[in-house]
């Protein structure tokens, strides 16, 4: 009886003391590993860097505007004098036309712009 229990407890105790049983080594580089590797990866770096770039350059073209029409709260745009506004490169100058709209022209090449700027007149302008 005494042999069975000493026979018992050390098999308990290799057995509690047995943590590498069924242990399989693995070979890490060839598991599947998901997520964007290889050639998407890179892609996806280069979308997400011409997207940071595109906002900066947006940031500035919109602070460069902002700063020279000096645009209010409820969105009226005050044009300071008559010396024009330089965005991008090229200097765009307001003129008066007979209807009373600001129409932006690109004083380099005489295009219109898309947009118009009303404004209204208190007084004789001109």
């Amino acid at each position: 009886m005494r042999e069975k229990a000493v026979e018992r407890r050390n098999v308990n105790k290799e057995h509690n003391s047995n943590f590498k049983a069924g242990y399989i080594p693995i070979d890490e580089d060839r598991l599947h590993k998901t997520g964007l590797r290889g050639r998407k990866g890179n892609l996806a770096i280069c979308v997400i860097v011409l997207l940071f770039i595109l906002a900066v350059i947006n940031l500035i073209i919109t602070s460069n505007a902002t700063s020279d029409l000096n645009i209010k709260v409820d969105g009226r745009a005050i044009v300071r004098g008559n010396e024009g506004v330089f965005i991008t490169g090229k200097t765009i100058e307001f003129r008066m036309g007979g209807n009373m709209e600001l129409k932006a022209v690109s004083i380099s090449n005489q295009h219109f712009l898309n947009s118009l700027v009303s404004i209204q007149a208190d007084k004789k302008l001109m």
